[in-house]
């Protein structure tokens, strides 16, 4: 490292070594500032060591023992957020608060509990009955036939787009959605296991309850 590498020989065994000053001070600040918002304890230890006035070798040898133990505690913190050890987690690990709340109210006790499959069911129903309340249909529209009779291309109820194409692919994402996740759930249990992927599918389920606030109703299809 630059700055150890500066090593001024004091020449005198009751003297300190010195480190190039203005390089050492500048590393001093610049590892404050990217650790203070991580690190904050770190931190407090680099300023009792750090004294702006001088700039000695076994000051800088001590900043950098804290560097490196910053470093590999950030290390783990940033391992713990990988796929294996969050679907290990406890539910209750995870923050539902960003969710639409409807979905909030039909899935989080099921979320906290561990009922994955109940969760992921519930999550297509209140995307599929958003669709049919928003869409102004009836109780017996439902699954993808509802999502084809509330998005198609030249008839639809709800519009995202004047572009025949980007409202198709509108309507293939809430019939995916519904296809892949509701009737499978409706008709078998899937027996699912980590949060992870109800969470993720949680999150899908509200972005598409988001993108509908963004729909153009149409109430008459020629005007379509």
């Amino acid at each position: 490292m630059e700055v150890l590498q500066s090593r001024i020989p004091s020449g005198h065994r009751l003297i300190h070594d010195q480190v190039d000053s203005m390089p050492f001070h500048k590393w001093v600040l610049n590892c404050i500032g990217l650790l203070t918002e991580d690190a904050p304890d770190h931190v407090a230890q680099i300023k009792l060591v750090h004294k702006p006035d001088i700039a000695l070798h076994h000051q800088a040898v001590q900043i950098f023992a804290i560097l490196s133990s910053a470093a590999e505690i950030l290390h783990a913190k940033q391992a713990d957020f990988s796929r294996k050890s969050m679907a290990e987690k406890s539910p209750t690990a995870f923050s539902l608060d960003f969710l639409n709340p409807r979905l909030v109210e039909k899935c989080a006790d099921h979320f906290n509990s561990a009922k994955y499959d109940d969760c992921i069911l519930n999550a297509a129903k209140v995307v599929e009955v958003m669709v049919r309340e928003s869409a102004a249909l009836q109780p017996e529209d439902f699954g993808v036939q509802l999502m084809r009779k509330a998005f198609k291309p030249g008839g639809a109820l709800l519009k995202f787009s004047d572009v025949s194409a980007e409202q198709e692919a509108a309507m293939n994402l809430y019939c995916g959605f519904i296809g892949f996740f509701k009737n499978p759930h409706s008709h078998k249990f899937l027996n699912i296991k980590d949060p992870i992927t109800a969470f993720e599918i949680l999150s899908m389920a509200n972005h598409l309850c988001g993108m509908m606030a963004n729909a153009t109703k149409v109430r008459d299809r020629t005007a379509v």
